[in-house]
């Protein structure tokens, strides 16, 4: 009897399986054609002495894809305005991507403006447990941040509009 119940419910679960990934399944978002949306990610790397100190990813097709900072640099020009998305605290990886391009819809979905290189700055802000450590754990960490966007930004950006958003701890 019991796997009478399983066949009929894998029966199911396949007739079913061609309405779920047909025509009518959502699409991941896409950013207007014009823009880029890139993700910096600061998260796991402890010494920012070495190396550049954080990942870069590209979103395309609904998916980050991994690139480097020469592709990040090449992806410049004067017509477009880079704009830097800096969350807040007690944000999770998934949670800052998903603000960010909520952020991003919310500025440019239906902006008729120009160009736009939107960068979501992800750093490791996940909740601690017990306040007080979550408070010098990021108070201790906000150096190196800053350090890390700075440098971020240090190479020459043709771009001359540039502008950064950050959500405040109060936001959050």
């Amino acid at each position: 009897p019991r796997y009478a119940a399983f066949v009929l419910a894998l029966g199911c679960a396949m007739a079913w399986l061609p309405h779920a990934v047909g025509d009518d399944a959502p699409k991941p978002f896409e950013p207007r054609t014009s823009d880029q949306i890139w993700l910096v990610n600061t998260r796991g790397n402890c010494d920012v002495s070495s190396g550049s100190g954080w990942s870069t990813s590209r979103y395309d097709a609904g998916y980050w894809k991994g690139a480097d900072d020469a592709a990040f640099l090449a992806s410049d020009d004067q017509e477009t305005a880079t704009v830097i998305y800096v969350h807040g605290n007690r944000m999770d990886s998934a949670g800052a991507e998903a603000r960010g391009l909520a952020i991003y819809r919310e500025l440019f979905s239906s902006h008729e403006g120009g160009k736009v290189r939107f960068v979501i700055w992800s750093w490791p802000s996940t909740q601690i447990h017990g306040l007080l450590k979550d408070v010098r754990a990021k108070a201790a960490r906000s150096d190196d941040e800053a350090y890390l966007l700075a440098r971020f930004l240090a190479p020459p950006l043709t771009t001359v509009r540039a502008s950064a958003l950050e959500a405040s701890m109060a936001m959050t």
